[in-house]
C-alpha cells in the first residue's frame, strides 16, 4: 500500500509545504519518505527496530523516532479495522459509537463510527513528537473512495491544542485489488514495493535494511 500526502503547516508555525510518502508491506515493513524545505528524511522500521536519515546524516531509529513509526503503522487504515485479528491488540466498547484499540507497546487509538452510515468517522489518537510532548490529533474522514467495491477512507487531519499546526488537503491511496474464491483480498503492489521497500536506504548513508 501507498500513500501519498501533502500537508499545509500554519503560518504561525513556520507556513511551509511538506510532502509524505507512506509505504507499507504487510504486515511490519513501513517505509515514510518526508520532504521538506531543508531537506528530505526517510525512516523505515519493521515494529521492532529500524533506520534513520536525515540532512544532518543517518543512523538507526531510536527512542522517540522509532515510536511515532510504530504509531503509524499501528494506525494504518487496513492494520486497524482487522485490530481484531492482530495478535497483541485489544479492541474494546468505549463509549456510544466509539471503539478503543490498544497495542502491547502503548499505542491507543479512538474509532468514532457514523452512526448513520456504519463507517468509521475518525481516529483520535496521542501524536509523540521528538521535542516537545505529545499532541492530540483526529484523522476525519471526509470521504470514502471505491477501490474494486472496497470503500477506502481519506483523511482530513487536524492536529488539536492551542492553534491548528498542520492540515492534510491532498492525500491519495494506491492500490490494486483482485478477487479470489469468492472474496476480496487486497494484491499490493508488489513491483512498487519491492523497489521502494526492499532496497537500500538513501544512497546519503551507508545504512542498509
Amino acid at each position: 500500500m501507498v500513500e501519498q500526502a501533502e500537508f499545509q503547516v500554519n503560518p504561525a508555525a513556520g507556513g511551509m509545504k511538506v510532502q509524505q510518502t507512506d509505504r507499507w508491506l504487510a504486515p511490519n515493513h513501513f517505509r515514510q519518505d518526508s520532504r521538506f524545505p531543508a531537506g528530505a528524511i526517510s525512516a523505515y522500521s519493521d515494529g521492532a527496530s529500524g533506520w534513520i536519515v536525515t540532512p544532518q546524516g543517518a543512523g538507526p531509529l531510536t527512542g522517540a523516532q522509532l515510536q511515532q513509526v510504530r504509531g503509524d503503522l499501528f494506525r494504518l487504515y487496513f492494520q486497524l479495522l482487522l485490530s481484531d485479528r492482530i495478535s497483541g491488540r485489544t479492541v474494546s466498547y468505549a463509549g456510544e459509537n466509539i471503539i478503543q484499540i490498544s497495542g502491547n507497546q502503548g499505542e491507543s487509538a479512538r474509532i468514532v463510527v457514523d452512526e448513520s452510515t456504519g463507517l468509521p468517522q475518525k481516529v483520535v489518537y496521542e501524536s509523540v513528537h521528538v521535542a516537545g510532548p505529545p499532541m492530540t490529533v483526529e484523522d476525519r474522514y471526509v470521504r470514502f473512495a471505491d477501490v474494486a467495491g472496497i470503500k477506502v477512507a481519506v483523511p482530513d487531519r487536524d492536529r488539536s491544542g492551542r492553534a491548528q499546526v498542520c492540515r492534510c488537503y491532498r492525500e491519495r491511496l494506491q492500490g490494486q485489488y483482485r478477487a479470489h474464491g469468492g472474496g476480496a483480498q487486497q494484491e499490493t503492489m508488489i513491483a512498487l514495493l519491492t523497489l521502494a521497500v526492499l532496497a537500500a536506504a538513501p544512497r546519503t548513508a551507508a545504512v542498509r535494511w
